[in-house]
């Protein structure tokens, strides 16, 4: 099942003043803050999330409704192209 949800976290989240988080904030209904059990981890400059089995590994964010999904994920896909690699993965459950 294709899902519209999008868990973020870091300068993506609400109040930061970056270009994507702006445009996240303008075309996703903001859900609530949430969190995901996982382990961030330094990619080159940025943190990259890789889930976790171990309940205390939590990485707290917050959760959005894309409202133009495909669209959107194209955007964060030239921003972020690990992250479309990580799209062929199972869902992944994030607790708001």
């Amino acid at each position: 099942m294709t899902s519209d949800l999008l868990f973020v976290y870091g300068t993506l989240m609400r109040g930061f003043d970056h270009p994507m988080a702006k445009l996240l904030a303008g075309n996703a209904e903001f859900l609530g803050p949430a969190q995901c059990r996982g382990r961030l981890y330094l990619v080159k400059h940025y943190p990259g999330l890789v889930v976790s089995d171990d309940p205390a590994d939590i990485v707290h964010g917050e959760l959005f409704r894309l409202r133009e999904r495909e669209a959107m994920l194209r955007e964060f896909d030239m921003y972020e192209p690990a992250a479309r690699a990580s799209r062929n993965r199972p869902n992944i459950s994030a607790r708001c």
